[in-house]
């Protein structure tokens, strides 16, 4: 289970085992919002409007890329070819981001 904090965590829970896997700091502002791109990778976005991928595999969580939008992150979605990330921001704005190099189209 992925969960982000107020505080700008991104935790990582083991629900078979019940414990706190792993821990990663990724914006001062919180994390405002977390998609599963694919099986192996997860899109995190931040109250400051970075929106940054990891690489997932097992407990080891590794960082892919970040890249900065206007506004807070509100809301996330994937398209049905896994290629195209939506980001939302508070600022009323709406971004395409390319999976594979976070370049961002408003």
């Amino acid at each position: 289970m992925f969960v982000g904090t107020t505080t700008g965590d991104f935790l990582i829970f083991s629900l078979k085992n019940s414990h706190l896997s792993n821990k990663i700091s990724v914006s001062a502002l919180g994390v405002t919002a977390i998609r599963a791109v694919t099986k192996n990778c997860i899109v995190v976005g931040c109250g400051n409007g970075d929106l940054q991928t990891f690489n997932v595999k097992g407990h080891l969580i590794t960082s892919r890329g970040q890249t900065q939008l206007a506004g807070g992150i509100k809301s996330l979605s994937v398209s049905t070819d896994e290629k195209e990330i939506l980001a939302a921001t508070t600022k009323g704005f709406v971004y395409r981001i390319q999976e594979k190099d976070l370049k961002a189209k408003l």
